[in-house]
C-alpha cells in the first residue's frame, strides 16, 4: 500500500487527530471500490493512533 496519498493521509491524521471516510476516499481514491484496501487503510491508521470516523466529528 505504499502510495503518496497514504503518506499525506497519515500527516493529515496527525495534524487534525482523526481521519474521515471521505478523506480516505479523497487521498486514496482507488480504495473506494476495494473494500479490503479501505479496511486495511483504517487498520493502518488505527495502529498509528489515528481514529477514523464515518463523518467529521467536529461539525
Amino acid at each position: 500500500m505504499p502510495h503518496s496519498g497514504i503518506k499525506e493521509l497519515i500527516t493529515l491524521g496527525h495534524e487534525q487527530k482523526y481521519i474521515t471516510h471521505a478523506e480516505i476516499n479523497e487521498y486514496v481514491p482507488e480504495a473506494i471500490g476495494d473494500r479490503d484496501q479501505f479496511v486495511g487503510i483504517i487498520q493502518m491508521l488505527d495502529a498509528r493512533g489515528i481514529p477514523v470516523y464515518e463523518t467529521d466529528p467536529v461539525q
